[in-house]
């Protein structure tokens, strides 16, 4: 009994860690790193960028801003379920509005957009100016 349990401790050991692991007549024969790469899921990069504003990115329970015209990477697992939005979508203090997305996973959708990360993938926020905005809101109260 005890050789049995040996044989498996060898086994899972080197299921875990690479190095060897003793086969059903007690040879022992090597494991490689790439059998156990299959184990490790893959992650995938998000591009995020916009004419202006900030970008937020929601995705398995936590939320990221991209502030950066420039653009910010962010990693996933590949087939995170993935949200977008345009922050603010209206920007009254800038003059500008919310347009479109540019990039084929969120081609049509409106201001928010929902897509699973299945591979290396950009998104483009694009505002348009708002004609006759004079970047500042007076309000004015109704007793005035």
């Amino acid at each position: 009994m005890r050789n049995l349990s040996m044989g498996l401790v060898l086994v899972i050991a080197g299921m875990v860690g690479g190095g060897c692991a003793t086969t059903d007549d007690g040879s022992a024969e090597a494991d490689t790193a790439s059998e156990l790469t299959g184990l490790i899921p893959p992650s995938c990069t998000l591009n995020v960028s916009a004419d202006e504003n900030t970008v937020d990115v929601f995705a398995s329970g936590t939320s990221q801003s991209c502030p950066n015209p420039n653009g910010c990477n962010f990693s996933y697992l590949c087939g995170t379920q993935i949200t977008v939005k345009p922050f603010p979508t209206i920007d009254w203090t800038n003059c500008v509005i919310f347009s479109n997305w540019v990039g084929a996973v969120c081609q049509g959708q409106g201001s928010t957009c929902t897509f699973p990360l299945n591979g290396d993938t950009s998104v483009h926020a694009h505002w348009t100016r708002l004609k006759g905005c004079s970047g500042s809101i007076r309000i004015h109260d109704a007793s005035e």
